[in-house]
């Protein structure tokens, strides 16, 4: 919904995986909400849904796409993005 909503206004999205490919301990509660214990959880940092997000609203994802456009915010400010830096419009 969010990429949706940035694409409409013009808005890039930059994308970064951050987090362990593999097993990671993850808590374990009872039905009252009390913590007993720890089991191994796989996780996997979905990039190709990052860059599908960061390609259709004209950011980029995180690593060698990222690296290839020099001057990315350059080009957002003389399309009157400024916005993108953390500006106010």
């Amino acid at each position: 919904m969010a990429g949706h909503l940035a694409l409409e206004d013009g808005v890039p999205i930059y994308t970064i995986g951050a987090g362990p490919n593999g097993n990671i301990p993850d808590a374990v509660f009872d039905a009252a909400g009390h913590r007993i214990g720890t089991e191994m959880q796989a996780v996997e940092v979905d990039t190709l849904m990052l860059q599908d997000v960061s390609a259709k609203t004209g950011g980029c994802s995180s690593g060698n796409e990222c690296e290839r456009r020099p001057g990315r915010f350059a080009s957002d400010r003389r399309r009157g993005e400024d916005r993108v830096r953390g500006s106010h419009p």
